[in-house]
């Protein structure tokens, strides 16, 4: 049986269960299934046993990734409809950027995403079982000096870094912002509630301009050089307007630097199910 993330979110229970059978089937052995009834619109889960790393599943779906007018006009209206009582934290810029900044960096595009688990960002100590050394690792992820490594234990498990359009796929999805005709319906990330939160690394070469990338969801080169997601230091950032809904801007991109820890959020491949 064939589905997206889309589709997904309407099966009944006994559907959802041929689908997940079928992941299984093609996913290797060290992988088990969560069961989760409690939540009747969660992502499946799986758990790595020699690790201990949770995965959540999110189906592939062709979608527009980047910030369309659309999507962005609909950032502001919210914005306005919404007054903080505090003071905006540094983490909320106090003024959105103009359409023709987000336009020069958030392309809009149609593209076909694959289906894929993805992890939790790696703790240390997962980082520590995957051959890092204490060295190179912090509370917040591991530092430049250890990516190498990172990269070595993660391809020993099969492992990878997504690249920048999954892992914007992946935000849009757990915030229910994957359709651009309407605003999110969920008054929090179904799953992965810590994604952007943290300087994230994507496996992708650094590139200043958007000219010339790739027409797929694939990694523009393979030189781990971009780091997605946290506020710190940009304007197009992640901004959310709580309780209602939350809708990603532009969660900041920066290229990689010895100074700040990477976040590593592990993807796996799933041959044979999705689209």
């Amino acid at each position: 049986m064939s589905t997206t993330f889309t589709r997904w979110l309407s099966l009944d229970l006994p559907s959802r269960e041929v689908v997940v059978d079928q992941v299984l089937e093609a996913l290797p052995e060290a992988f088990e299934h969560v069961v989760d009834r409690a939540h009747e619109h969660a992502v499946p889960r799986f758990v790595h046993r020699e690790t201990g790393v949770t995965f959540h599943l999110v189906f592939g779906d062709r979608v527009l990734v980047g910030m369309s007018e659309r999507r962005f006009r609909r950032v502001f209206e919210v914005r306005n409809a919404w007054r903080p009582t505090e003071p905006i934290t540094d983490d909320l810029p106090e003024s959105l950027p103009s359409w023709d900044d987000v336009r020069a960096l958030t392309p809009t595009r149609l593209l076909e995403v694959p289906t894929l688990l993805v992890g939790e960002a790696l703790s240390a100590l997962h980082l520590h079982r995957l051959g890092v050394p204490e060295g190179h690792l912090t509370p917040f992820g591991v530092r430049a000096s250890g990516l190498s490594a990172t990269l070595r234990g993660l391809t020993r498990v099969g492992w990878r870094v997504p690249s920048e359009v999954e892992w914007e796929f992946v935000v849009r999805a757990a915030a229910d912002s994957l359709d651009d005709r309407a605003p999110p319906i969920s008054a929090a990330p179904r799953f992965l509630a810590d994604m952007a939160a943290r300087t994230e690394l994507c496996r992708d070469s650094w590139h200043q301009s958007w000219e010339g990338a790739p027409s797929s969801a694939a990694g523009w080169g393979d030189g781990h050089e971009v780091l997605r997601g946290g506020g710190g230091g940009s304007s197009l950032a992640l901004w959310s307007a709580p309780p209602s809904w939350g809708e990603c801007v532009w969660p900041s991109r920066r290229m990689l630097s010895a100074q700040r820890p990477i976040a590593i959020r592990p993807v796996v491949d799933v041959t044979g199910s999705g689209r």
